[in-house]
């Protein structure tokens, strides 16, 4: 049961759920031995039908949040040069636009 706590604790309820399956293996042979008493193994049972229930609530949660991959096609080299050069031309328009302002307001 730690090995269930510990995974779930660390945010992989994947391995949680995984470990669960060896416990619940594991009552299963115990109670198929005689080593555990019907009225525990019924709670032990349940218990665990439970964790399996929130574990797979977990799960469910985490293919939900996964974004979407982006279906875009990748600039080539000389669409990413020719960007680059955009964005290095309106920097220096902007940098002379603010120059500008700011000789104006002095003159002012």
């Amino acid at each position: 049961m730690l090995a269930v706590t510990d995974a779930s604790a660390a945010g992989d309820p994947v391995s949680a759920l995984a470990r669960l399956d060896e416990l619940q293996a594991a009552l299963l042979d115990a109670n198929a031995k005689g080593t555990v008493e019907q009225s525990r193994f019924d709670s032990i049972s349940a218990a665990i039908a439970l964790v399996r229930a929130d574990l797979e609530k977990a799960i469910a949660a985490q293919v939900e949040v996964v974004p979407e991959v982006s279906q875009e096609t990748p600039m080539t080299d000389k669409e990413a040069k020719k960007a680059a050069e955009e964005a290095k031309k309106a920097a220096e328009e902007a940098q002379k636009e603010a120059e500008k302002q700011e000789k104006d307001n002095k003159d002012d």
